[in-house]
């Protein structure tokens, strides 16, 4: 890394509005006015507005009852996943992506039952 350089390793959702396509119920509570408080909100972004609202108690209690376990298991992986990151493990942080994914398929089924 020069002195003015940065090398960073990052994930970022390539296009957010594919967030909206493959989880709209879980966008939905994420962002239950809609629209997201964040320019370019992505997977990362939505995992942890999820467990924020689960946290403080903003989500229906019928979505935090079932799927309050899921949403933090989610969010334990967005922070693995961002750990590896920061600790230059981009392979581990690469496996997380898809467990994460997979994990918001599963919640998605889910709260698309509520």
């Amino acid at each position: 890394m020069g002195r003015v350089l940065q090398i960073r390793v990052m994930a970022v959702t390539y296009d957010p509005a594919e967030v909206q396509k493959r989880w709209p119920f879980l966008r939905s509570l994420a962002w239950a006015d809609g629209a997201p408080s964040e320019p370019r909100a992505g997977v990362l972004e939505m995992t942890q507005a999820l467990a924020d609202r689960l946290g403080i108690g903003m989500l229906p209690q019928s979505a935090a009852r079932a799927l309050g376990p899921e949403i933090k298991a989610a969010d334990s992986l967005r922070l693995r996943l961002e750990a590896g990151l920061a600790d230059w493990r981009p392979a581990e942080a690469d496996r997380l992506s898809y467990e994460l994914e997979e994990a918001l398929d599963g919640l998605e089924e889910k709260a698309g039952k509520l």
